[in-house]
């Protein structure tokens, strides 16, 4: 059994146990990672920090091990401060530049990573939910997700979120002009996701 409730910048050490398990293992992205990268990824704190802001929420088992999160994040925000793999952040940049957000006003879900013994329960669902319902009292306009997997795109649809850009990764390539990022299927796009509170039918 697990209940949800609001992460607190004392979960930072949790956080980062369960990022390790999940975003930077099996997350599309993370597929560039090497060795190196995934080390340095372990000992950085601009990720967890966004726990100080209040606005994220975590699964916690009876035993109050934390095994799922959606870590939101205020927008806007200066990418520099919270993505420190270059080039991911240039990859970032090169999927808002296609079609630029108005973000003021709205919250992100940064991350939404489930600890593997924990999936299929429906977890991840309720994880957005919750953000969805958190952003909603706390007076935002909207949510955005950017979704790098077929699963959480699919996750955002269900919870009402519309595609407001989508970016092939076979569509980016280095200077010599090879595909950067080549995920297994079915992570065949990245997908900016929106849910704007007074457009969107309710959940």
């Amino acid at each position: 059994m697990w209940r949800l409730e609001l992460c607190t910048a004392a979960d930072k050490p949790a956080m980062r146990r369960l990022l390790q398990r999940t975003m930077y293992e099996d997350e599309p992205l993370a597929s560039t990672y090497d060795e190196s990268c995934k080390e340095a990824l372990a000992q950085d704190e601009t990720g967890l920090t966004i726990l100080e802001e209040g606005h994220s929420v975590k699964a916690v088992t009876e035993d109050g091990r934390i095994v799922g999160a959606a870590i939101n994040k205020m927008c806007p925000y200066n990418l520099d401060e919270y993505e420190p793999v270059q080039h991911v952040k240039d990859f970032l940049r090169f999927v808002d530049a296609k079609k630029p957000m108005d973000c003021e006003g709205l919250l992100d879900m940064y991350m939404l990573a489930v600890d593997p013994d924990f999936r299929r329960q429906g977890m991840a669902k309720a994880l957005g939910q919750a953000a969805v319902m958190y952003a909603k009292k706390e007076g935002f306009r909207g949510m955005k997700i950017t979704a790098s997997s077929q699963y959480t795109t699919n996750i955002a649809k269900s919870l009402g979120f519309r595609v407001f850009n989508s970016v092939a990764y076979a569509d980016y390539k280095d200077d010599a002009g090879r595909v950067v990022f080549s995920p297994p299927a079915p992570h065949t796009h990245i997908n900016i996701m929106l849910k704007e509170f007074d457009k969107e039918s309710k959940i």
